[in-house]
């Protein structure tokens, strides 16, 4: 946890409690048969564990959320994560385009190797490649 999610839109500084909430379930043993909808209680009754952190308002387009820290079940979890706006609330699958996954003890990378201190000055057209590598256990312990 502790990543800094950015959430934008339009009128967000009218949300008074932005949350942002992780929930972790066990992952499924086998492939679902059909797709089912999903209805989700907000008064904090669901399935697995719930994460929460709460968010700052930014701007009228901007609210930055740390992502909630989880404990080691997030490694194999299937994870949701949910946006709380106030009495509304966003599942990221809807507005992202890849699922939230969490890593134990990420390891990134600057995107400026040549000097790490000075921003990187993107080129219009170039590709950025973005580096996070994943310590094992055994390395994390030493």
């Amino acid at each position: 946890g502790g990543r800094i999610i950015r959430v934008s839109g339009q009128n967000l500084d009218v949300v008074q409690e932005p949350k942002m909430r992780v929930i972790l379930s066990p992952p499924k043993s086998l492939p679902p048969r059909r797709k089912r909808r999903q209805i989700f209680d907000l008064g904090g009754h669901s399935h697995g564990n719930q994460y929460e952190s709460r968010c700052n308002v930014k701007s009228s387009t901007l609210i930055t959320c740390p992502s909630p820290a989880v404990g080691l079940e997030a490694r194999r979890a299937k994870v949701k994560v949910l946006f709380l706006m106030d009495s509304l609330y966003f599942d990221f699958t809807s507005v992202g385009i890849d699922g939230f996954n969490y890593e134990p003890n990420p390891k990134l990378y600057p995107l400026n190797r040549n000097n790490p201190t000075k921003p990187y000055h993107y080129k219009p057209g170039s590709i950025i490649s973005v580096e996070v590598g994943v310590f094992s256990e055994s390395e994390s312990t030493n």
